[in-house]
């Protein structure tokens, strides 16, 4: 589990956030920080996991992630509970050998 993550000043500046509503943003930032995600973007997330940390209904958080899905923000497998998050090492470089070595731990 990771201690914090990752967002960026300028994720409020992003053309692809203006279509967005509030609540998509705040999903998205809900997956990009995640306490439940790791240093690839891409980890198990179970719909009662979110559903318990955003105190949101199944059915919502299923809208929330199906429509991510189709704006290209995230993949998900519903199967496995799987989420990859595209263009994570966009933003989140490998910065240092130590969080290298972390990463092909994961």
């Amino acid at each position: 589990m990771r201690a914090y993550g990752k967002i960026e000043s300028t994720f409020w500046q992003n053309p692809k956030m203006k279509p967005l509503s509030d609540t998509e943003k705040l999903f998205l930032l809900y997956i990009y920080s995640t306490p439940h995600g790791n240093s690839l973007g891409c980890f198990i997330l179970p719909v009662g996991y979110i559903s318990a940390d955003m105190n949101w209904p199944f059915e919502r958080v299923t809208k929330h992630v199906n429509e991510l899905v189709s704006k290209g923000f995230i993949e998900w497998n519903e199967t496995l509970n799987l989420v990859k998050i595209n263009g994570w090492f966009d933003h989140n470089t490998i910065e240092n050998i130590n969080v290298a070595k972390a990463a092909v731990k994961t």
